[in-house]
């Protein structure tokens, strides 16, 4: 399961003393088995899928801070949270170009931006950016 493979890397990080990707693999590593201990309580089983949503997002949210240290001129925050970034990257799930969108969304019958968004949203949740989907979505209700 992807959550064993963030345990291994983040134990990695912490025999080669790398202390920055460490502690943002333990970040990721503690949001995603809150996820999963919450599922548990429900009776859910948690699939790599929801955990690769939580990736993304901590991925946007590191980002978006590093954005702000470039903002602030702070060039030593930038190159510290640029390698956090790298570190969890390496579990980013693989997205789906535009043209691989496009050629699905050419498959279905129904091209109402409801029909596209939950398709999507229902067979390629966390292997498409949902964004370029609705952006495309609204392209073909503009034709």
């Amino acid at each position: 399961m992807l959550l064993d493979e963030i345990n291994k890397a983040k134990l990695t990080a912490f025999k080669n003393r790398d202390n920055v990707a460490r502690g943002a693999l333990s970040v990721l590593y503690s949001k995603c088995f809150e996820l999963v201990v919450e599922n548990r309580s429900k009776g859910v089983q948690t699939e790599d899928k929801d955990l690769y949503r939580i990736i993304t997002k901590f991925i946007k949210e590191l980002e978006d801070e590093k954005q702000m240290y470039v903002n602030n001129s702070r060039p030593d925050k930038v190159e510290e949270i640029s390698h956090q970034i790298e570190a969890v990257s390496l579990f980013k799930p693989q997205l789906m170009s535009e043209a691989e969108v496009r050629q699905i969304i050419e498959k279905l019958a129904d091209k109402s931006i409801k029909n596209i968004m939950s398709t999507f949203k229902k067979d390629y949740d966390g292997k498409a950016d949902m964004a370029m989907v609705s952006r495309l979505a609204k392209e073909y209700q503009a034709k």
